[in-house]
């Protein structure tokens, strides 16, 4: 637990509480800020580890075969806005959106019986401060389960691809996922009618190009993975009312789960234009 935050002449340190034995000790802020657990020794980590492998055997997986629309729209939702994080031999599923969608992160939440932290950070570029929310998977099953689908520790991994599941289920998986990294936007136009553009913008082809494969199938559409202006990121992006409202229909078929904010953006445009 960390107890206080100061700055040194060495940079930011604080003082924290060994999770094991409460003793207090002191250490360079940088180093420990995204630890979950922290312990003064080695062997206070190992008893600490002895620990959560006996609590393992008490958890219980919350996913467990992929074929429903609630594990597989999360399951795309985490893969878009989540990353599993390995440290010192734990694992756990961290999932942060910004603060303006929390009530739909809250969803996840409740389902995964976590809470929700609130957390800033500073944009140099924009010198602007901003706020997100976030939550932490820490039950190991499901890290491990979700590992297995192929989710990766580290975001710049490129060889990420939609994971085995009910074939049924790819629909909500790829909402999960639009929801989490997708944007859908009306396009202003002085001599035709306004028009609704699609896009998903991440930086791992293969899975893009995967969701775009399905999608080209589902919606009898045209859809190509381009790299996109910014370093490192690749885009799905399609543009056009008739295009754009076969994807509406095929994703949103049979949903009950999905960000608001943008199932909105499609109904209320169709609904002005059909």
């Amino acid at each position: 637990m960390i107890l206080k935050k100061y700055k040194s002449g060495r940079g930011h340190r604080c003082i924290l509480r060994c999770d094991v034995c409460s003793y207090q000790f002191d250490k360079i802020y940088a180093i420990i800020k995204d630890n979950i657990n922290h312990c003064c020794s080695s062997k206070c980590h190992f008893i600490l580890l002895g620990k959560k492998r006996k609590e393992l055997n008490n958890q219980k997986s919350i996913f467990k075969k992929f074929d429903t629309e609630q594990e597989c729209y999360w399951l795309g939702y985490i893969y878009g806005d989540g990353c599993l994080i390995i440290d010192r031999g734990y694992k756990y599923i961290s999932v942060i959106c910004k603060s303006s969608d929390k009530k739909h992160l809250q969803k996840l939440a409740n389902w995964c019986s976590v809470s929700l932290n609130e957390r800033s950070s500073f944009d140099k570029r924009t010198k602007k401060k901003y706020f997100a929310i976030q939550m932490r998977i820490t039950n190991e099953l499901d890290c491990n389960l979700l590992q297995s689908k192929g989710l990766k520790s580290r975001k710049s991994v490129l060889s990420m691809k939609i994971p085995n599941i009910d074939k049924s289920c790819i629909h909500h998986f790829i909402r999960g996922y639009f929801d989490a990294d997708g944007s859908v936007g009306i396009f202003k136009r002085k001599s035709h009618n306004d028009q609704l553009r699609f896009s998903i913008c991440n930086g791992h082809p293969d899975i893009l190009e995967n969701i775009a494969q399905y999608l080209r199938f589902k919606c009898n559409s045209i859809l190509t993975v381009n790299k996109h202006s910014s370093a490192n990121c690749w885009i799905i992006a399609t543009a056009g009312n008739s295009v754009c409202y076969q994807l509406y229909n095929y994703l949103y078929q049979d949903a009950s789960i999905y960000l608001k904010r943008k199932q909105q953006i499609f109904e209320k445009f169709y609904e002005k234009y059909t």
